[in-house]
C-alpha cells in the first residue's frame, strides 16, 4: 500500500488540512447571527435557490408554514429576512 503514496509527500497532512478546511467552511455556512429568525439554510454557495419553485413567493409561503411569519432565507451567499403576514409588516413599519 505504501507504493501508492510514495510520489505524494505528506499526503496525510494534506488530507487532514483539507478536512479541517471543509469543516470550518461548513461551520461558517450554518452559523447565524444572534437573534436571527429561523429559516432554511440551503446548500453552500447557492443557498435555497435549488429548492425554490418557479415562483419565489409560493416557496416563501410554504416555508413560512414551517418557520413562522418572520423567517430568514439565504439566496446565494446573502441572508434575507422575510416578513410573510400583515401583522409582521405593520409592526416593522410602526417601529420606524
Amino acid at each position: 500500500m505504501e507504493f501508492l503514496f510514495q510520489g505524494v509527500p505528506n499526503f496525510n497532512v494534506t488530507l487532514g488540512v483539507g478536512f479541517v478546511t471543509a469543516a470550518l467552511m461548513l461551520c461558517y455556512w450554518y452559523r447565524r447571527p444572534n437573534n436571527f429568525p429561523p429559516g432554511p439554510r440551503g446548500v453552500p454557495i447557492l443557498g435555497v435557490i435549488p429548492f425554490m419553485n418557479r415562483y419565489l413567493e409560493r416557496s416563501l409561503k410554504e416555508w413560512s408554514k414551517q418557520y413562522g411569519p418572520v423567517m430568514s432565507v439565504r439566496l446565494g451567499r446573502i441572508d434575507y429576512v422575510v416578513l410573510n403576514d400583515y401583522d409582521s409588516i405593520h409592526k416593522v413599519n410602526i417601529s420606524y
